[in-house]
């Protein structure tokens, strides 16, 4: 099986709008003037008989982007797949999923976590999820911020090298190799695209409001809409839904020309794994490295007692990180990222905390930061997605005119690096979204170092909205599915949970699926999420009932698996040996995975 390469001969006369015409639909938006939304019905991964699946873009003129962050005027076409929910899309409500990283594709979580299916091992198949969140949900994958995935702002003819995990455009004409290809990709301009949270989220505000108006294979009775995250998702989602609630309220007063926008129906806000807030989390990085219920010492006690004295200490990251936040207020408080003044104080800031209080963990422990259980090189899920992505009859399958991209690292390099985005984002998004009646779901596998359970809980714990101190008050309860063990534990008070769950790492609906995708029903239709058998809006005074604190559970570190150097992500997965090999070309493998 060879790499899914275009030509460059062929790419370099490619335009973004010479996609495949087999199935396409376009058809131009009646609210927003100048966007439109190209797609096209799907028949892999949603396999299961009478399902329907869609695939397209919603393309948004520069017209109606301009300020969402970057230098440069740019248009973006941003990809979206659509899977009716397996029972009643008629009546099912609907949900938008967002990938995390900054910059990494949502369509990991509809191929590996929580979509309809999984892919193979060989890069090349999938087998249905019966735990897929679109069982009774309609679920919508959007890849954000532009160019992540297989969205994009103008597509052109690049270089991929495999083994840096670096994108280069091209002028002229490059030939493939084993750990290299050509194909095509966005732009690769940083300028072309959002370099904020608070950016990102007006333009999937915008993408929102287009698709829910003139796309015209969804049609629900229920018209609520809700938003899944992952990852640096809890900055996104909480952001996100917060911003739809504020373009809510203009509509209601008259500052938003109704003529174009409609009011959403706002439901729910769950995040998995999430990212929140840094300052209330920041604690809970060397504390989980050297103190967990895993009883793992994954840092020694030294490096443990420096990275939280590089926490509190004068002009440590405390002190930067006020500064940051200090100055943002001042000169920056709708997060644009155009004040040079404040960018500098907040990389800086995110700079610092990440290498001396989060880095000790990465730097010394030789273990992957999104599962304990495993050793650093090793990865779960494993990113079969990437090839299976770049295969051609997949993209022909989804009408894309380009390559697909895991994560983008020039966005990660923006907001980490440029505008200090981390460090930006507060807990007051999410208290606004709690506040404004919209549920929250927190859910949290607890062998994830990344944005850790213990980080998380303090988020919960931390929430202000009127109701907050009943929530803090609630006990953890067992989660109860069909297993005959707890897959968790969660506390809950009426609309607003935090859940625990059980051996499950960074992408915990990969880990413990059936647990996860009870939790997601059972919030979704209103139920507690212990049992799923008290419905919560009928009893508003629903709390929860155990223990204050659920640290006492224990659990057992399974063995790191074997580990595998797999040529789409070798960059993560490889050793330095592996790499050379794989670059010599004296490399054997087979399905893109190194053999022996």
């Amino acid at each position: 099986m060879g790499l899914a390469t275009l030509p460059v001969s062929t790419v370099a006369q490619q335009e973004p709008s010479a996609f495949p015409t087999e199935g396409l639909h376009t058809i131009a938006s009646e609210a927003f003037p100048g966007a439109s939304i190209s797609y096209k019905e799907t028949y892999i991964c949603e396999t299961t008989p009478g399902v329907r699946a869609f695939s397209g873009y919603v393309h948004l003129p520069d017209s109606l982007i301009e300020g969402y962050g970057g230098a440069a005027s740019y248009n973006a076409s941003m990809f979206f797949w659509y899977f009716e929910s397996r029972e009643d899309p008629q009546n099912a409500p609907l949900s938008l999923y967002l990938g995390g990283g900054p910059g990494t594709t949502s369509l990991g979580g509809a191929t590996a976590e929580n979509g309809p299916c999984y892919i193979n091992s060989d890069s090349n198949s999938t087998r249905l999820n019966p735990w897929s969140w679109n069982n009774k949900v309609n679920m919508l994958y959007l890849d954000q911020p532009v160019q992540t995935g297989f969205s994009y702002d103008k597509a052109v003819p690049a270089l991929r090298n495999l083994l840096t995990r670096t994108d280069i455009p091209l002028n002229g004409s490059v030939e493939s190799n084993s750990t290299a290809f050509t194909g095509i990709l966005p732009s690769q301009n940083p300028d072309s695209a959002p370099n904020t949270t608070a950016n990102a989220a007006k333009m999937i505000w915008q993408f929102t409001q287009i698709w829910l108006q003139d796309f015209p294979e969804h049609n629900s009775s229920d018209d609520r809409v809700s938003i899944w995250a992952n990852s640096y998702g809890g900055f996104y989602g909480p952001v996100t839904m917060d911003h739809f609630q504020s373009q809510n309220k203009k509509l209601e007063s008259g500052q938003l020309n109704s003529t174009h926008a409609k009011h959403l129906h706002l439901d729910t806000l769950g995040l998995t794994n999430a990212c929140i807030d840094s300052k209330i989390e920041a604690p809970f990085y060397p504390e989980y490295a050297f103190n967990n219920t895993y009883g793992l010492e994954t840092i020694p006690e030294e490096a443990y007692l420096q990275s939280r004295e590089n926490l509190t200490k004068s002009g440590g990251c405390y002190d930067l990180l006020e500064k940051c936040r200090n100055l943002g207020a001042q000169f920056d408080a709708e997060n644009s990222g155009t004040n040079e003044e404040v960018n500098l104080a907040c990389s800086e800031a995110t700079q610092y905390c990440m290498e001396f209080v989060q880095g000790a963990y990465t730097a010394l422990s030789g273990r992957n930061p999104f599962d304990i259980s495993r050793e650093k090189l090793s990865a779960w899920p494993q990113e079969y997605i990437v090839g299976y992505m770049n295969q051609d009859w997949v993209q022909r399958e989804l009408g894309v005119p380009l390559n697909f991209t895991l994560s983008v690292s020039h966005i990660v390099n923006t907001f980490f690096g440029v505008t200090g985005d981390p460090l930006k984002v507060t807990i007051d998004s999410i208290n606004a979204v709690a506040e404004g009646g919209v549920k929250v779901a927190l859910v949290f596998g607890d062998r994830d170092y990344r944005c850790n359970w213990l980080g998380g809980e303090a988020v919960s714990l931390s929430m202000d909205y009127p109701a907050a101190s009943a929530f803090r008050a609630a006990g953890y309860e067992n989660i109860f599915t069909t297993a005959t063990t707890p897959g968790g534990v969660v506390r809950q008070h009426n609309k607003v949970s935090f859940s625990r769950v059980f051996e499950a790492g960074h992408a915990v609906g990969a880990f413990q699926p059936e647990t996860v995708s009870s939790i997601f029903d059972r919030v979704m239709f209103d139920q507690d999420v212990a049992t799923g058998n008290v419905e919560i809006c009928e009893d508003t005074s629903y709390v929860s009932q155990g223990p204050a604190s659920s640290f006492g559970i224990k659990n057992e570190l399974p063995p790191s698996p074997k580990r595998e150097c797999y040529l789409w992500d070798a960059f993560v997965t490889c050793t330095e040996e592996e790499l050379a090999a794989l670059e010599a070309g004296t490399a054997a493998m087979k399905d893109f995975i190194l053999l022996n």
